[in-house]
């Protein structure tokens, strides 16, 4: 999920649906966008623009898959959608954010349909410029072939040092992509699988690691070490990350029906709370404008809000800091979040994380 300048939330309804949610941060009224291709939507990012911007997968399990696009839903009426196919029309667009040059990269999966054994997708880093304007839209996309085969990137995320960041969750890998298109790769520890990734406000980057069930971390800068930080209990189905504006990386946990934090600074303890709403199944994980953590929960079909302090000075700064880097990552600039002050009175971040549909 995401949300745009005056802080209306905008979600994605992917599958049988195949829709663009929004939500009015004023009225709190719903409105669905039928996205006029058949696919899979998923991510949803807000773009230098102004406007919204998706991903769409495709049909990727058809025998026949249907080609996937990345897309534009303008922000206002009439919320028109435009969509554009990358040169790799079985690409599989999956990953989107937007980069520190303010365009957006997506990544471009790799997969084997069921009842085949030759795999489909881009395994591909692609750009996409955009160009025009709302009424009148074009897009320019690049494309750059991984010098890992069947990598099987994933994520992506800006970075604090001027790069864009990505997951190989098939090749157990970090990889990096300057804005000019030069690729490296980080091999991570034996028996990861890195999913979801998110510049963390400690200028380095942090990412779900569905293999050894951890949360990591890779410094942006000098020896590029990787830390790992297991999350407690049963291994579970880490999905989607996100810096906090109390300074520290939140996740969720859809199979567990758990949401969960990891402390940026040392000892980095991570402490997970469970979903109040049962069966909620979170999902994706954003910063809101008021200061709390949404939540997109699959299971129940809900927006969910973990609110992560009750003191109204706190919580003021909170919104006042997610504001800031709603429009900041329009821009391809990461969470820049200070975390909480000295002095600070309050309950601690998620005694009672409220699931709020």
């Amino acid at each position: 999920m995401a949300f745009d300048r005056d802080g209306n939330a905008w979600w994605t309804e992917s599958r049988e649906l195949n829709t663009i949610g929004r939500m009015d941060a004023k009225t709190h009224t719903e409105q669905l966008f039928k996205v006029p291709a058949d696919g899979v939507i998923d991510r949803i990012v807000l773009g230098p623009d102004g406007n919204m911007w998706f991903s769409d997968q495709g049909e990727y399990y058809n025998p026949e898959p249907i080609v996937g696009h990345i897309g534009r839903v303008l922000t206002h009426a009439p919320y028109t959608i435009t969509e554009f196919v990358p040169p790799t029309v079985e690409g599989r667009p999956l990953g989107l954010t937007v980069g520190p040059d303010r365009n957006l990269w997506f990544t471009e999966y790799i997969s084997t349909p069921s009842g085949q054994t030759t795999p489909r997708g881009g395994n591909k880093i692609a750009r996409i410029s955009p160009l025009g304007t709302d009424a009148q839209i074009t897009a320019s996309i690049t494309e750059f072939p991984l010098p890992t085969p069947n990598a099987g990137p994933l994520d992506i995320a800006a970075g604090a040092d001027g790069n864009v960041w990505f997951t190989e969750a098939s090749a157990n890998q970090i990889g990096r992509i300057s804005t000019h298109g030069a690729i490296t790769e980080f091999p991570l520890p034996a028996g990861g699988a890195p999913s979801a990734i998110a510049g963390g406000p400690d200028g380095n980057v942090w990412f779900t690691d569905r293999g050894v069930n951890s949360i990591g971390r890779i410094v942006t800068h000098d020896a590029h070490t990787v830390s790992l930080f297991p999350v407690p209990g049963a291994p579970q189905a880490l999905y989607f990350l996100t810096a906090g504006p109390d300074g520290n990386i939140w996740f969720t946990d859809p199979n567990g029906n758990d949401v969960g934090r990891v402390l940026v600074k040392s000892p980095n303890t991570v402490t997970v709370y469970p979903d109040p709403l049962a069966g909620a199944s979170p999902r994706d994980i954003k910063c809101g404008p008021d200061g709390a953590l949404w939540l997109t929960e699959q299971g129940t079909h809900t927006l969910g809000q973990v609110h992560l302090t009750d003191n109204p000075a706190t919580a003021a700064r909170y919104s006042a800091q997610c504001r800031a880097d709603i429009l900041l990552a329009s821009v391809g600039i990461p969470a820049k979040f200070p975390g909480t002050q000295p002095g600070d009175q309050g309950s601690s971040p998620g005694d009672n994380p409220g699931s709020q549909g």
